[in-house]
């Protein structure tokens, strides 16, 4: 960003953007001076563009006055403020204040020749990295520093947001949705010879059933399969911790119960007691059956 003195009419709407590599900030330096003195450690700015948003004119002044081409800025906040500077002196302007990452092999110092602009076209910026806290910008250029701590805060505290999202949705679909697919693979394939396997393998070698009655049959039977799955994944606890909110506190689920899948499919359990759809009546033909032939143990 060049002097106050050569911004173009008064009350136009400027970006400053703060680059970062690590914990160091671009600041720059050219040559060229003017009536009231050196011009000072500076960073990368300049006006917004009629038609272009301002993380688009941040975007834009980042490439044209360093070179460096980046994919998204982070809004920090707005400064408006009275020039102290030249012809613009007492006049309001406004500042929107951007911060950028650039890669980490960013080279520590370059000079670039502007590429752009009315006013700075032609110019060289001398570009070096500097660390946070060795940084004295001219013109208040610096009010907004502080904000980079927050904004590298909320940037953690995002990533570590999507990937425990991540983590959520990678549990879901290989924990759950894959096992479930993988025991019901193989108990039709008749590697399970439990007695609920062995009922389902009944049911649907059935040629005596129609298809309506089928389905009606099988579809709480998986349901109830991948709930129990999904219980049992959230008692082992390994990568997700469940607690329920009541009116009196919250409570980990692991802390009420011995076991959630009891709980769910046990007699009186939460489907005798809540559910208004009908009941797995495969699991109690099994059970039936199971109980019917226990005094024959050797048949």
């Amino acid at each position: 960003m060049t002097d106050l003195e050569q911004m173009p009419i008064a009350g136009r709407e400027r970006v400053c953007c703060y680059i970062t590599r690590g914990h160091e900030l671009l600041v720059f330096e050219h040559d060229q001076e003017y009536d009231d003195g050196a011009v000072g450690t500076q960073v990368v700015g300049g006006g917004v563009d009629e038609g272009e948003t301002l993380e688009q004119a941040a975007l834009r002044e980042t490439f044209e006055e360093s070179g460096l081409v980046l994919e998204r800025a982070v809004f920090l906040g707005t400064s408006h403020y009275e020039s102290q500077f030249g012809r613009l002196e007492g006049q309001k302007q406004v500042r929107h204040y951007f911060w950028l990452e650039a890669p980490l092999e960013t080279p520590d110092s370059w000079s670039h020749t502007v590429s752009s602009g009315e006013l700075d076209k032609g110019m060289v910026f001398h570009h070096r990295f500097v660390v946070l806290e060795d940084v004295d910008l001219v013109f208040g250029l610096g009010e907004m520093l502080e904000k980079l701590e927050e904004a590298k805060i909320w940037k953690a505290s995002a990533a570590a947001r999507e990937e425990t999202l991540e983590t959520f949705g990678r549990i879901i679909v290989q924990k759950i949705r894959d096992v479930s697919i993988k025991q019901t693979d193989d108990t039709l394939k008749g590697l399970y010879k439990g007695i609920y396997a062995r009922e389902l393998q009944r049911v649907v070698t059935d040629e005596s059933l129609d298809k309506n009655t089928l389905l009606e049959m099988l579809v709480p039977y998986f349901t109830d399969e991948v709930i129990t799955i999904f219980l049992q994944v959230l008692w082992d606890e390994l990568e997700i911790k469940v607690s329920v909110r009541t009116k009196a506190q919250d409570f980990r689920l692991i802390e009420l119960s011995d076991g959630l899948d009891a709980e769910y499919l046990g007699k009186d359990g939460w489907i005798d007691r809540y559910s208004n759809q009908r009941k797995d009546v495969m699991k109690e033909n099994a059970e039936a059956n199971f109980h019917k032939n226990w005094s024959k143990p050797n048949e």
